[in-house]
């Protein structure tokens, strides 16, 4: 009835729409108050990762967040955070927990990069930002970037 290549797209077109979800996230992180530091983080659900960081535990139907940093005092350690809210909220929430987030060990050369696994999902419409942190002790925050979705992933679950 229908030539054998139209069955074969009506098929992937069938299959491709039933398993998109929008998932990834970038911001760029811009300095606060002069502090000098900029970077960017991404946000992608943790089952969607196709090189996931196998010596992390998985949370299953939630997200693996990044970050690097350029413009920090060399050897600081710097704590980050994906937050609920826009850059300049105050005590905006932290998505998951607080010890999700290892510290950004920053190197001699200003610049440092850590992951973080969280067991939370966000929304699509949410606002969401990247905050960087004075030090792991003070939560001033030196480096802010909002959230914003860049497309659709592959759901995998």
């Amino acid at each position: 009835m229908f030539p054998a290549a139209f069955k074969t797209i009506a098929l992937v077109a069938s299959v491709s729409a039933s398993t998109i979800v929008a998932a990834s996230w970038k911001a760029t992180l811009d300095p606060v108050e002069g502090s000098g530091i900029s970077g960017e983080s991404t946000v992608t659900p943790d089952n969607a990762m196709p090189m996931r960081d196998t010596t992390a535990p998985r949370t299953e139907g939630g997200l693996m967040a990044r970050i690097s940093i350029k413009g920090a005092k060399a050897n600081d350690s710097l704590a980050w955070h994906v937050h609920s809210g826009t850059c300049g909220s105050a005590n905006a929430p932290v998505v998951g927990k607080d010890s999700d987030y290892a510290p950004i060990t920053v190197g001699a050369n200003g610049e440092g990069s850590a992951h973080a696994n969280v067991s939370t999902r966000l929304e699509p419409n949410g606002q969401y930002i990247v905050n960087v942190h004075k030090s792991v002790t003070d939560h001033t925050v030196v480096s802010c970037g909002a959230l914003r979705s860049d497309g659709v992933t592959p759901d995998t679950r």
